[in-house]
């Protein structure tokens, strides 16, 4: 599945990963931000930035936190990205940060 703020394009491949990827033909000329999970296949769009999805980087930093409690960093990030995303959803209800605002601020959180 590929999106844009307007279209959803879907495509089937009997494949999975980088040769799905390149029979679909968007992964080697993409250019833009690619937002994902941690799948290594994503990463081989070497044109696209890249932001791992939210929701997929909290799950993550969940069972780091649940199944290795001595590493107390991921409930530390957890809890910080928790609350940077409570700030931001309080400035959109008040008017005071517009939805573009926040893709811009996110866009600066790209690696």
């Amino acid at each position: 599945m590929i999106c844009t703020s307007g279209l959803t394009y879907y495509a089937l491949s009997k494949k999975r990963g980088t040769d799905a990827m390149l029979k679909i033909g968007f992964l080697p000329g993409y250019i833009g931000i690619a937002v994902h999970d941690f799948w290594m296949s994503y990463f081989k769009a070497t044109k696209a930035e890249h932001a791992v999805c939210g929701a997929h980087l909290l799950r993550e930093l969940t069972g780091i936190y649940e199944n290795h409690p001595e590493q107390t960093w991921a409930r530390d990030l957890y809890q910080e990205l928790m609350s940077i995303s409570f700030i931001m959803c309080s400035l959109m209800r008040a008017n005071i940060m517009t939805a573009m605002k926040i893709i811009h601020l996110k866009a600066c959180l790209i690696y």
